[in-house]
């Protein structure tokens, strides 16, 4: 399935932060996942950022996360972040998915 990945204008600002996100759809148009990479603005902690991964549950082990993975750590490099930290469910999706992309818990 080829899947079509879309930066997206997020208009969650706060005073010491922003989002930058991505849309993952079908050929059609269908939303089928997305990603948010939340971009830390003090100074001291520019390094930093979070991020959330969403893949509709049908959607699940076709490679969206995957993409929408590089994605995020294409903008997270785009902005010299150096550490990306994401809160993760135990025996989730998320937490398979995690594990295959040698993520480190802690």
């Amino acid at each position: 399935m080829s899947i079509r990945v879309i930066p997206l204008t997020d208009p969650d600002v706060r005073q010491f932060s922003r989002r930058i996100a991505w849309l993952a759809t079908r050929p059609d148009g269908t939303p089928v996942g997305s990603a948010f990479l939340r971009l830390d603005s003090r100074r001291t902690h520019a390094h930093l950022a979070d991020f959330e991964l969403t893949v509709h549950p049908a959607e699940r082990r076709q490679g969206i996360g995957s993409t929408l993975l590089r994605a995020v750590a294409a903008g997270a490099q785009d902005h010299d972040v150096r550490t990306v930290i994401a809160d993760v469910d135990v025996a989730s999706a998320g937490d398979v998915s995690s594990s295959s992309t040698g993520s480190r818990s802690g």
